[in-house]
């Protein structure tokens, strides 16, 4: 970067424009071109997009991923999208809606949440009931007159 900069310092003081050796230390667009025109050095640790990715995303949404910035007032684009923070965790629980489709009488059950890790675990106690529902209707059937245990029934 020395050499750089001694060269931009001779050239300016021989009266040279040195525009084309401005850096990208801190980011920014390269400049327009041709999409394998060589532009700069990547540094191990700096990410690199596509000429069509930057035409699609454009300069604004770009500057504001690399400098944070917003709005003219800070040097950043209009109208750029706010990105949100992967850093956040939810403080609550999410909300957890639970559809019991019932075609049969209805019937009370028993709801049992667990959270585990990020999981919440739903334990809905019904089939004993139902079994013993089903348990039920089946002996007053076999009961009744003509059923299977009529003649036992007294």
């Amino acid at each position: 970067m020395m050499i750089f900069k001694a060269i931009e310092a001779g050239g300016k003081a021989m009266g040279f424009d040195m525009s084309f050796m401005k850096g990208f230390a801190t980011g920014g667009y390269t400049g327009d071109g041709g999409k394998y025109t060589p532009a700069g050095i990547v540094h191990r640790g700096e990410y690199v997009i596509t000429k069509e990715a930057t035409a699609r995303l454009g300069l604004d949404y770009l500057n504001y991923l690399n400098y944070g910035e917003r709005g003219f007032s800070s040097g950043g684009g209009v109208a750029v999208p706010r990105v949100p923070s992967m850093n956040s965790r939810y403080s609550s629980q999410p909300n957890v809606s639970v559809n019991v489709i019932n075609n049969g009488k209805p019937m009370q059950a028993e709801v049992n949440t667990a959270q585990s890790g990020n999981d919440l675990q739903i334990t809905v106690e019904l089939i004993d009931k139902i079994a013993d529902q089903r348990y039920r209707q089946n002996q007053m059937k076999d009961f009744r007159t003509g059923g299977q245990l009529s003649r036992y029934a007294m």
